[in-house]
C-alpha cells in the first residue's frame, strides 16, 4: 500500500524519525497549564509531580486518553509512570474527552491546573484566557507521520509535500495552520520551543510496546483506578 521513499534524496533531514515509508510531520506536545488568576506563577506547577500537591486536589484536569503518559513511559519507565498515574487519579482530576475543553476550563477557572496539549491551549490563550503554560522535563510527545500510497494521481507530488513538511519552512507553514508543529525540525517554531529539552516517545520500531503501554494506561484513566 505504501511507497518506499528515499527521503534524503528529497532534502529531508536524516535525523528526523522516519522509515522508508513514513516521515515525521508533526507532534502533539504535553504541557502543564494553569489559571493565572487562581494560581500565581510562583505557585504554578513546574513538573508533573507538582500536580500531586494537596492544594490541587479536585481542581485539576487531564485528557482521558493516555498517549502522553505512554510516551513518557519510554524514558521514565512503565512502572514509574503507572505509579504516578495512580497517585494523580487519587487527586480526583476532571478527565476530558477533548484537550481543547480542558484548556477552556483552565481559562475560565473551572479547574486551576492541568496537563494538556500545546496546540489545544493556544486558541484559549489567543482569545485572552489567563492561562500559563510550561513544558515538562522530559517533554512527552506524540508524533504523526506522513506516508505516500503506491498508486495515485500524483505520487511524486505527494513525496515532495511530505518531504517539504519536514523542512523548517514546511513545518512552520503546517504549524501556522494547525498550531501543531514538528519538534524534530531544527529552526522551526516548535523546534525552537523545545530546544534544550529531552523528548520522550516510543520510536516507530517499538509500536507493539507502545500499544501495550497505551492500552494499560487508557484502562487506568477510564476506570479511574490503580494499575492491575
Amino acid at each position: 500500500l505504501l511507497a518506499a521513499v528515499n527521503w534524503d534524496s528529497l532534502g529531508a533531514d536524516a535525523s528526523l524519525p522516519q522509515t522508508p515509508t513514513m516521515i515525521a510531520t508533526t507532534s502533539a506536545l504535553g504541557v502543564l497549564v494553569w489559571n493565572r488568576a487562581n494560581v500565581s506563577d510562583a505557585e504554578a506547577p513546574k513538573s508533573l509531580d507538582d500536580l500531586l500537591k494537596p492544594r490541587f486536589a479536585g481542581k485539576l484536569g487531564s485528557w482521558i486518553r493516555a498517549p502522553l503518559y505512554a510516551s513518557l513511559a519510554k524514558s521514565q519507565g512503565v512502572d514509574k509512570v503507572a505509579a504516578w498515574l495512580t497517585n494523580f487519579l487519587g487527586q480526583q482530576p476532571k478527565l476530558y474527552d477533548s484537550t481543547y475543553r480542558l484548556a477552556q476550563d483552565v481559562g475560565t477557572g473551572e479547574i486551576d491546573v492541568g496537563y494538556g496539549l500545546y496546540h489545544a491551549t493556544l486558541p484559549a490563550i489567543a482569545a485572552g484566557a489567563p492561562i500559563g503554560m510550561a513544558l515538562t522535563e522530559p517533554v512527552a510527545i506524540s508524533t504523526l507521520f506522513s506516508a505516500v500510497v503506491n498508486r495515485g494521481a500524483n505520487t511524486e507530488g505527494a513525496r515532495l509535500l511530505a518531504a517539504w513538511l519536514a523542512t523548517p519552512k514546511g513545518a512552520n507553514a503546517y504549524e501556522a495552520g494547525t498550531g501543531r508543529g514538528n519538534p524534530y525540525v531544527a529552526g522551526s517554531k516548535t523546534g525552537d520551543y523545545v530546544k534544550g529539552h529531552a523528548l520522550s516517545e516510543y520510536p516507530v520500531g517499538e509500536l507493539a510496546a507502545y500499544v501495550k503501554t497505551l492500552t494499560e494506561f487508557n484502562k487506568m484513566l477510564s476506570s479511574r483506578g490503580a494499575r492491575k
